[in-house]
């Protein structure tokens, strides 16, 4: 390990990368502000509260895949780019420490501490546009899309409350778009990224999400009596957890970074590859969430229509991200079959949302799991088909 190595262009090295101790430690402090968001939503299962949780993980969602796609293309890990990392760590640290008010008492705290985070990702481009030539131009653009944002962030720190969410959306949408211009999209090919390395961080951090889904699990139950139906929904609530790791680390190519950036007809795959993991996460944070109610309540008081659509919606919308993922680098044959799939899950799904009346948890998530483990089923029919197996 260096003192100050200048950042340098891994994927040019033409070798396998796997995640490093520090990559693994950094998930951690990640983890821990995603699960404090998912603690947002527990709170106010509203469309209100969806939309907060929503921002707030998009938010902090898109600081880790920053830090990450950078690390990809640049990590050194000598002794500077560790001590950035633990500043980055202990600021997403406070970030998560403020989540619980963010929109409320903590809410300049919050703003702050994210305005802190992507000025450490902005330090970081400025190490590679400093001293590697090639990555200049992507390095430029990325400084402008992280500092844009930033800003509207920083001056959310000094305004009510009622403002603030307004300006923290207006910074995030900034810097999307600043990243998906085609001018910006043309760049991402002159600084390539790691075929092995990023889809193993990305299923880092998926597994890790899954394991907050049990958690969850454990959290509602162990605030229960073990009656037939807790434990059952709990059980349910555990094996279609357990499927959806089996699906996404069956359908795991380290082949798509590869093709994704040697075929420039198909530049959609890379942010259909992104995106269809936020949704993927996110939707499985709040699937996580619904869980744990549908123990805690069953679903039978007041509020028990927003979460039964918690609860239903959100794993909707997790096929529909498996499924994406799985697609992105498929032949044409295997996204037919997984499309048609995926049309049966969601219809079986929704089934399980209208079926009864008053809404039974057990026949939700019991429904659910048996969706699940049927796609568990049919992906390994197909992959033997395809004698990918």
């Amino acid at each position: 390990m260096g003192l100050l190595d200048p950042p340098r262009l891994r994927a040019s090295e033409g070798k396998d990368r796997h995640a490093t101790w520090l990559e693994l430690f950094f998930d951690l402090v990640f983890v821990v502000a995603i699960a404090e968001v998912g603690t947002v939503l527990l709170r106010d299962v509203t469309w209100t509260g969806v939309a907060r949780f929503s921002l707030l993980f998009v938010s902090v969602w898109w600081a880790w895949v920053d830090a990450t796609l950078y690390a990809d293309r640049f990590d050194t890990d000598d002794l500077g780019y560790r001590l950035v990392t633990l500043l980055e760590m202990l600021t997403v640290a406070a970030l998560a420490a403020s989540v619980h008010g963010a929109f409320g008492s903590t809410g300049k705290a919050f703003s702050l501490a994210y305005v802190v985070v992507r000025g450490v990702l902005i330090l970081r481009h400025w190490r590679a546009w400093r001293h590697i030539d090639i990555a200049r131009p992507l390095m430029g653009r990325m400084m402008l899309s992280t500092s844009s944002g930033a800003a509207f962030w920083l001056v959310a720190a000094f305004v009510g409350s009622s403002l603030r969410p307004w300006l923290w959306l207006t910074g995030v949408l900034v810097t999307f778009v600043i990243a998906h211009l085609p001018s910006t999209r043309r760049l991402y090919t002159t600084v390539p990224l790691s075929a092995s390395h990023l889809p193993e961080r990305f299923g880092l951090l998926t597994i890790i999400v899954l394991g907050e889904g049990v958690t969850a699990v454990v959290a509602g139950l162990a605030e229960r009596d073990w009656q037939a139906a807790s434990t059952f929904t709990a059980a349910f609530g555990v094996v279609t957890t357990f499927a959806i790791w089996w699906v996404y680390f069956e359908n795991t190519n380290k082949t798509l970074l590869a093709q994704i950036e040697t075929v420039a007809e198909r530049s959609w795959l890379r942010p259909a590859w992104l995106y269809s993991h936020l949704a993927l996460l996110m939707s499985l944070t709040a699937f996580g969430v619904a869980v744990e109610l549908a123990i805690l309540t069953g679903l039978r008081h007041a509020s028990g229509t927003a979460e039964r659509v918690l609860l239903i919606g959100s794993m909707v919308v997790a096929l529909g991200a498996l499924t994406a993922i799985a697609i992105v680098p498929g032949s044409r044959r295997h996204m037919v079959l997984q499309t048609r799939t995926l049309l049966v899950a969601v219809a079986a799904v929704l089934l399980a949302g209208a079926a009864t009346f008053p809404f039974s948890p057990v026949f939700a998530t019991g429904t659910i799991a048996l969706v699940a483990v049927a796609l568990v089923i049919v992906d390994l029919a197909s992959h033997r088909d395809a004698g990918l197996s």
